[in-house]
């Protein structure tokens, strides 16, 4: 059997061709809460009792990722104190 298929423009039907393209091609949404008032005192409390030298030493020039900078790791660990989230104990 021989099918005749009609010819498509692509950038008509860009969008509608492959929909699953379109999510994986843009900005992943973060599913994160949002701090209440206490947690935002405790992440600023934290954050300036962090060691800056050792985030500096770590952390200069910044891991691959979303960091841009060693204070943007300082923030991201004051943020996941004040959470009250771990990733595991260290031994």
């Amino acid at each position: 059997m021989n099918y005749i298929l009609s010819p498509v423009n692509i950038n008509e039907h860009q969008g509608s061709l492959m929909p699953g393209l379109s999510k994986l091609a843009g900005p992943r949404p973060f599913n994160e809460r949002e701090l209440s008032q206490a947690e935002k005192k405790k992440k600023k409390k934290t954050g300036n009792d962090l060691p800056k030298d050792e985030f500096k030493k770590r952390y200069d020039p910044p891991p691959r990722g979303p960091a841009k900078s060693w204070s943007d790791v300082l923030w991201a660990t004051a943020t996941k104190i004040a959470k009250g989230e771990s990733r595991g104990k260290r031994k």
